[in-house]
């Protein structure tokens, strides 16, 4: 599996693509998208699949096999398409959701600054950041459900007590 500065290279070296930042992204607006590209200013929001090359171990030293097969898109979004946005950060991940006037929505979990987005995408869009308390962040406390809360308490628990048993003896 390619890392995101291998496949920024990649991207680098496409004509069309050429100036493009990539960030790893899901979203069910593009189902199968494992990228999304975006450039400052474009207004437009790339959702790419990347098909990467079967290299067998003893090919790997071989630096005329491209890493990548191929780049195809899988769904184009217009910033400008959306009036408002809202950002979400949780512990790991940040969550995206751009609203149209229409009541459309796309959704979208990455990885990447919720200040990277903000440079790229046009002023006019009304933008919302939701802050979460530091424990609404924490995988199982997100949700604010009882049951996924005591099982994140339990197994926490247990990871801490495991860890203080590995120290102390």
């Amino acid at each position: 599996m390619l890392n995101n500065a291998e496949i920024q290279e990649y991207i680098n070296t496409q004509p069309k693509y050429k100036g493009s930042e990539v960030a790893q992204v899901d979203s069910k607006s593009a189902i199968g998208a494992s990228h999304l590209l975006y450039k400052r200013g474009s207004d437009k929001m790339i959702f790419i699949k990347i098909d990467e090359t079967l290299v067998r171990a003893g090919d790997k030293k071989n630096k005329n096999i491209a890493p990548i097969q191929s780049v195809s898109e899988v769904a184009v979004f217009s910033f400008h398409a959306f009036s408002k946005a809202q950002f979400e950060k949780f512990a790991l991940a940040r969550q995206y959701t751009f609203t149209s006037d229409d009541g459309d929505t796309l959704v979208l979990k990455t990885w990447l600054s919720t200040v990277e987005l903000l440079a790229v995408i046009p002023k006019k869009l009304n933008v919302e950041v939701i802050d979460h308390k530091w424990y609404e962040k924490i995988v199982g406390f997100r949700s604010k459900n009882p049951l996924k809360m005591t099982a994140a308490i339990v197994i926490y628990g247990g990871v801490l007590a495991l860890l203080a048993n590995w120290l102390l003896f």
